[in-house]
């Protein structure tokens, strides 16, 4: 996997009188070698949560399967990300048996095998087809197949409703030359005021010199007029370019505060429809790879940052 250099900086800043939250969002990087085998399945797929990483996944029974086709490069590598939901100590099974096949249109070959027995927590793999290619015989027709299957105990009564999640598998062509289009990082300083910020003609010039070089080398806005007084909306606005009325994220950071309370009160916070295009889910339709991580809790994917 080829890494590119040319890197493009998206600098947000906010004027809230408030503590300082930075958030970093990876909108694109590395995006030609790269296919998203999501993409190729009409299966359900949405953002799966497991300790405090969400991860784009797909959601598969036990025992399940789920195939995809494609043609394997001779040169390539498939990274993915696996794991259980976490469920009561009295209730988990064994474990789960995660396995990959490769069809090549006449039989099938392991190319990966790990029996899971942690629960709540991604795990991450990458298999190497460089180093243990599929065998020969790879054409159009050729497929993946995903499996899951729970190991068997006597004392295990069946659980039906348990569910394993394969999270964002990629196929890496690590011989296919990159595109000539940059990375792009998007780093929103929440409540960080401009007017302390010398590019903005603050008198201190040691505060914010990595912010003006930024500045100084691109383009900087003298007039930009937030969607809205506080974090939430305002970044869904900036991640959809919709109004808060039309992306419908416009409730109060005190609803979001007791929605969030550990005191049982019935208060729901309606956070943005996974339904509206996002700058990030518009990158992967154009196989670009995107993250996100955030330090506060008023941009996260609970409530619907996650896409």
């Amino acid at each position: 996997m080829k890494i590119r250099t040319q890197t493009l900086f998206v600098l947000v800043t906010g004027m809230a009188l408030c503590a300082l939250a930075v958030y970093f969002f990876l909108l694109g990087s590395n995006p030609s070698d790269i296919q998203f085998l999501l993409k190729n399945t009409q299966t359900d797929v949405r953002p799966i949560k497991l300790g405090k990483i969400f991860r784009t996944a797909l959601e598969s029974p036990i025992p399940g399967q789920w195939t995809v086709r494609t043609q394997i490069p001779s040169s390539a590598s498939l990274r993915f990300g696996y794991g259980l939901p976490s469920i009561p100590e009295n209730k988990k099974p064994p474990g789960v048996v995660f396995r990959i096949l490769y069809h090549n249109g006449q039989q099938n070959q392991t190319i990966f095998e790990q029996t899971l027995s942690e629960y709540g927590k991604w795990k991450e793999a990458e298999v190497n087809l460089i180093e243990n290619p599929p065998k020969k015989g790879r054409t159009q027709g050729s497929k993946l197949i995903f499996e899951t299957q729970m190991l068997s105990s006597a004392n295990q009564e069946p659980l039906t409703k348990l569910r394993a999640f394969w999270a964002d598998p990629l196929l890496i062509d690590s011989d296919r030359p990159p595109q000539d289009r940059p990375n792009i990082i998007l780093v929103s300083i929440d409540t960080l005021r401009a007017d302390h910020l010398h590019c903005y003609g603050y008198h201190r010039k040691d505060i914010s010199p990595f912010m003006d070089s930024l500045a100084e080398k691109g383009i900087l806005f003298e007039q930009a007029i937030s969607q809205c007084p506080w974090t939430t909306p305002s970044h869904a606005s900036i991640f959809t370019g919709l109004y808060p009325s039309s992306h419908g994220v416009n409730q109060t950071i005190f609803l979001l505060l007791r929605a969030r309370s550990s005191r049982k009160i019935n208060v729901t916070y309606q956070g943005l429809d996974p339904n509206i295009p996002t700058i990030a889910s518009q990158f992967r339709e154009k196989n670009y790879v995107t993250q996100g991580f955030c330090g506060g809790g008023t941009v996260s994917g609970d409530i619907g940052f996650a896409h």
